[in-house]
């Protein structure tokens, strides 16, 4: 398998951790973050740069400039982010959250940072930005009503079988016949170790790109965020 040695698992485990915390425990995390004094809380995400160091390190691809992108733009979200928590707290809506938002995701679907990693891991980068979004919107913003839950419940179950049933034949059709999709060469690395990072970059975009939209349409109609996480991780295992 390309590029993933021992020291991308331990990345991939180090970045799939904030995930699967916010996943089970989120309001207890964001409880905690919040006794925390500002400039540990703000300061904190500075270690999301961990991972880079250690493949970039390990592959021989480390530079200063991306290590000092990834150290100090968690940073500079989560600064932001606390602004906008004090300038919002009715959670209407602040132009901080929709610049982080932009950014994020025209960072994650125009490849900007990829570069920085090998080939075959480039799909670390993806992470690394959602755990910086991650932690900014529910840590520190505290956004009600957004996020995601890993409890999942059989109505949840039932729920994402029925869309995979009905989106997949299609989906895959189409994206054969544009060539959008193909077999991948490698399968063990796709089932282990791209895939499952794919899965939750596009699981976290979903739960976070429009979060003031999915926090008032959750009040409203009851929507349940575990949903999305099963449908998220069938369409990435079909």
């Amino acid at each position: 398998m390309q590029n993933v040695t021992p020291i991308a698992i331990g990345a991939f485990a180090l970045e799939l951790a904030p995930a699967v915390l916010f996943g089970l425990a989120a309001e207890r995390v964001a409880r905690a973050v919040g006794h925390w004094p500002a400039t540990v809380r703000v300061s904190l995400p500075a270690l999301f740069v961990a991972p880079y160091a250690m493949v970039s390190v390990s592959a021989h691809q480390f530079r200063w400039g991306w290590f000092a992108l990834y150290a100090v733009l968690p940073v500079a979200i989560a600064g932001l982010l606390m602004h906008a928590a004090a300038a919002d707290p009715e959670q209407c809506g602040d132009w901080r959250d929709a610049l982080i938002l932009l950014l994020l995701g025209l960072a994650v679907d125009l490849r900007w940072f990829e570069s920085a990693w090998p080939n075959g891991l480039r799909a670390l980068n993806e992470l690394l930005l959602m755990d910086a979004g991650l932690y900014g919107f529910l840590a520190i913003r505290q956004l009600t009503g957004t996020g995601f839950d890993f409890h999942l419940r059989w109505s949840d179950w039932k729920i994402g079988l029925r869309e995979l049933a009905f989106f997949t034949p299609p989906v895959i059709a189409l994206g054969l016949a544009l060539g959008f999709i193909h077999p991948h060469g490698n399968l063990l690395q796709a089932a282990f170790f791209t895939r499952p990072a794919r899965m939750h970059a596009v699981h976290t975009r979903t739960c976070l790109r429009t979060p003031l939209i999915t926090a008032r349409t959750r009040r409203r109609f009851g929507f349940q965020r575990r949903r999305v996480t099963l449908c998220a991780w069938l369409i990435v295992f079909p």
